[in-house]
């Protein structure tokens, strides 16, 4: 069968469709988690987006290794997670029940340092060091300004070395000032 273009379209608006009703029906479902009912509404859809997220970065084996911490969780894990880091939330007190927030996704398997930040639609990937030069406090430290500029790393070979240089000049620009 010889290429049609009036097939692709289509094709592309089937695709389109089948992922938003993939959406709505995992929205849904966490709809219905006991801990997530404080939760905004748009945190949940955000949730049901760094799913598809951590799915697409996956895809790329350096990426996943690619930060010290450990592996980046995989989607099915990420609930579980979140659970894990609310209910952590909910023990804090003092300068941590201030600093860290219960809609931020910790995405990393087993470690509690990187974060996506569901609040932001842009959902930025940061990390929250304690950062004991001058005045000790945790700080935010940012690494991506999107998850979607995560994505685009990751398909550009985003690696291990690639998260330290990050790191080392993030912070070199926090202790000057710049």
């Amino acid at each position: 069968m010889a290429y049609q273009p009036s097939l692709f379209p289509n094709y592309l608006t089937e695709l389109q469709t089948e992922a938003a009703e993939k959406k709505r029906v995992r929205i849904e479902e966490l709809n219905y988690v006991d801990f997530l009912k404080d939760f905004d509404k748009d945190w949940i859809e955000r949730f049901a987006d760094v799913e598809t997220i951590l799915e697409q970065l996956h895809q790329f084996p350096a990426t996943v290794r690619a930060f010290k911490e450990g592996e980046l969780a995989k989607p099915g894990d990420l609930l579980e997670s979140l659970r894990a880091w609310v209910s952590l939330y909910r023990q804090y007190t003092g300068m941590e029940k201030d600093f860290f927030k219960p809609y931020w996704v910790p995405f990393l398997k087993d470690s509690m340092d990187v974060f996506i930040d569901l609040s932001d639609k842009d959902l930025p990937v940061f990390e929250t060091p304690y950062y004991f030069i001058g005045t000790q406090k945790y700080i935010k430290l940012d690494l991506f300004k999107s998850a979607k500029d995560l994505l685009k790393a990751a398909k550009s070979g985003l690696n291990s070395r690639d998260v330290f240089m990050l790191r080392v000049a993030k912070i070199r620009k926090l202790n000057t000032g710049e």
